[in-house]
Formats: structure tokens, sequence, C-alpha cells
């Protein structure tokens, strides 16, 4: 019997991107990326679930954030606190990339949270397609993507997102891109991590019920 797809997911450390992310599942064997701390937030889908096996990795050790922090719950709820979570989850790549040597199935793709945009360059290593995943919907990515790509500064009037769409003055766009600090190291990560999210061959999205 054939052996059905092998992916391997790698999710953004809070509960509103894991779940949704694993949520997508049917006909897959699936490794799921996920730390120590984390992995309790995951037994009981894995544990009713055959299919999903973890790969539990130890979190970076990342000195900007307090230790033992390993999920967005865990620290006040800042821009400069996601921005440090997700570039500390950078320092996944090397042992993940070690991974598959020791795999009996490498993986055939990545799906991983539209935070993970570092994963773009471990697909690459992998010799694998990459999938973005957005637990926020087709519009909100589209906008993400044109921040990110358009770059408005503060002094900007307004921002028109996507043709015909809203104009949006400075303070209500992104919380997350309005931290984002012109030459400051972090910031430039974070961007970095967002600009191949537009290059992703295939993107997916959660939709919630009333959205």
């Amino acid at each position: 019997m054939a052996r059905p797809p092998h992916i391997l997911v790698v999710p953004y450390p809070a509960q509103g991107h894991m779940l949704p992310l694993l949520s997508h599942r049917h006909g897959l064997a699936i490794t799921v990326a996920v730390t120590t701390k984390n992995l309790p937030l995951l037994s009981p889908l894995l544990s009713s679930s055959p299919s999903i096996e973890p790969l539990v990795l130890p979190f970076p050790n990342y000195p900007s954030l307090p230790p033992g922090v390993e999920n967005t719950k865990d620290v006040p709820h800042s821009v400069p606190a996601f921005f440090r979570i997700m570039h500390a989850l950078s320092h996944l790549h090397g042992p993940i990339l070690a991974w598959p040597r020791s795999a009996p199935n490498p993986p055939a793709a990545i799906v991983s949270d539209f935070f993970a945009g570092w994963t773009v360059k471990l697909a690459e290593d992998l010799g694998v397609p990459r999938i973005a995943f957005c637990p926020s919907g087709a519009l909100a990515l589209s906008i993400t993507n044109c921040l990110w790509r358009d770059m408005p500064e503060p002094g900007d009037v307004s921002f028109e997102a996507l043709p015909g769409s809203p104009v949006y003055r400075w303070d209500q766009l992104s919380t997350l891109y309005r931290g984002y600090v012109k030459g400051d190291p972090l910031s430039k990560s974070v961007k970095e991590g967002f600009v191949p999210l537009m290059a992703s061959p295939g993107q997916r999205f959660f939709l919630r019920a009333n959205g």
C-alpha cells in the first residue's frame, strides 16, 4: 500500500494559529514541529489523530525573552514580544533541517504559519515546496502582503491596500506592521520573514464562522 503524502507542519505558538493549522489533515501523514512546553496544547489532538506525529524540539535560547516563554500567551500582548518569538523560532531552522536525515519518510512539503517566513529557506534547503497558512482569512493576508511590499510610513495620510478597497489611516493599520522600526535588526528579520510570503506557491486560509 502506498504511503500517504507526508507533510511537515510548522505552526506559530499561539492557540488561534496552532489548532486551525492542524484542522486540515485528511489523507495526510503529518509531522508537526512543536517546542517542549507547547506539546501539551496539542495532546488531545495527537491522542485522537494517529496520523499526526510530533517533532518535539527545545525552544531556542533567546536572551530577549524571559526564561520558559514559548507561547504568546506567556508574554505581554505587545509587538516587541511577538517580534522576539518570531525571531527566536527562526533558530529552529538547523534542528529541523537535520531531522529528515533520520526520518524514514522525509516530508514532501512544508505547511507553515504565515508568521514563520523563515521556513521558505528551510523548504529550499529540503528541496520541497512551502505552503503558507493564514488563520485570519484572505483579505487580512492580502493587506498584510501589500503592507510589507509597499512599506507605508507614519507620515502617509492614507494607504489603499488593494484596488477598490477601503483607504486606511496609519492608526488603522496592523499594529504588527506599525511596530516595524527601520534600521532595527529585529524588525528587519521580521520583514524578511513576511516578504517571501508573497512568493509562496500556495496559501491556505482559516475562515472563522463569523468572518
